[in-house]
């Protein structure tokens, strides 16, 4: 698929994670590398905003597999979506579990975001074995749960509660980032 981010999210945390450092741009990323003695990561973008779900899971088999001239052989997958429809049905599929599945089979990190619902129920592929997944909540500047309550949070949305969260990560607005988006960095 066309990995073209027309939301600038996947875009600014590729940034985050592959930002080389000490390059004088005011951000350095976690794995980035210095660009002279250590490349750091490779980075490949698959596009799963408005993809239809088997298209998403043949990504994920694609990306974690690495045998017979099949594959990708990804050590990381990050997954900054999830399976609800306006946060209204909570879907359980098997046919994407069997893909986090596989990826966990093949020793791939799979991390997940917990969701944006403000709901304490399952969302998937985060709600998978916690085994498989590493699932990642929201935080606020305040370094607080993203609520529409919370010092510094978003308004209109928050976090997802319980469940397995394994990690926070900043989710407002106001961090820098590394994408030109129209925003100002606080």
């Amino acid at each position: 698929p066309d990995p073209k981010d027309t939301q600038g999210h996947g875009t600014a945390v590729a940034g985050i994670i592959g930002g080389l450092r000490n390059n004088n741009q005011g951000i350095s990323g976690l794995a980035g590398g210095d660009g002279v003695n250590n490349s750091g990561v490779q980075l490949l973008a698959f596009r799963t905003s408005g993809a239809p779900l088997d298209k998403i899971i043949d990504a994920i088999v694609e990306a974690s597999s690495n045998s017979n001239g099949f594959g990708y052989g990804c050590h990381i997958l990050n997954n900054s979506w999830g399976l609800r429809n306006e946060c209204n049905l909570a879907d359980y599929n098997d046919p994407l579990r069997a893909a986090v599945a596989h990826a966990a089979q093949n020793n791939v990190v799979f991390v997940a975001s917990k969701g944006n619902c403000n709901l304490n129920e399952p969302y998937y592929p985060s709600g998978y074995d916690e085994n498989w997944v590493i699932a990642v909540g929201a935080t606020t500047r305040c370094d607080e749960r993203n609520s529409p309550t919370a010092c510094g949070g978003e308004s209109w949305w928050g976090s997802n509660t319980g469940f397995g969260i394994d990690v926070s990560a900043p989710g407002t607005r106001n961090i820098v980032h590394t994408t030109g988006i129209g925003r100002n960095s606080y």
